[in-house]
């Protein structure tokens, strides 16, 4: 009897361990992104940086960028996903990850969405979802 109350519990335990903690399905779409300091402005006339998107949810984002911003600073947004989608938002940086890929060093910074139009946040899930649909891929 009481083996099998620990291999019951060994199972939750592994169950609760292989679970996804993300709340919102992730794709590897790409596009580029313009990235500044927040100040709360939607025009990207000059003083921006510019890097290039790896994934993306309703939640956040990764991209690659040429110097990490420092953890927990807000950011404006500029995000360009395709033809059809173009939007500004406010995200607030999570963490950031070194990664070599072909033996180059690659620096990723990870957003969480805090600001974005309703509108937007309704194109975007239906983008991730084509994506999914189209791809037959599975959310990350």
């Amino acid at each position: 009897m009481e083996v099998t109350k620990q291999a019951e519990e060994t199972k939750k335990t592994v169950e609760t361990k292989n679970k996804e903690r993300r709340r919102h399905a992730r794709v590897e779409l790409t596009g580029p992104i313009k990235y500044r300091p927040f100040r709360n402005e939607s025009i990207f006339k000059d003083n921006y940086s510019v890097g290039r998107i790896n994934n993306i949810s309703l939640g956040g984002l990764k991209f690659a960028l040429g110097k990490h911003n420092p953890t927990e600073s807000k950011l404006d947004m500029e995000i360009e996903l395709s033809d059809v989608l173009s939007f500004y938002a406010v995200g607030k940086v999570v963490g950031g990850e070194d990664r070599a890929v072909d033996g180059i060093i690659h620096q990723f910074d990870r957003i969480c969405f805090l600001e974005m139009d309703k509108e937007v946040q309704d194109l975007l899930m239906r983008l991730v979802f084509e994506y999914m649909r189209r791809s037959g891929s599975k959310a990350k």
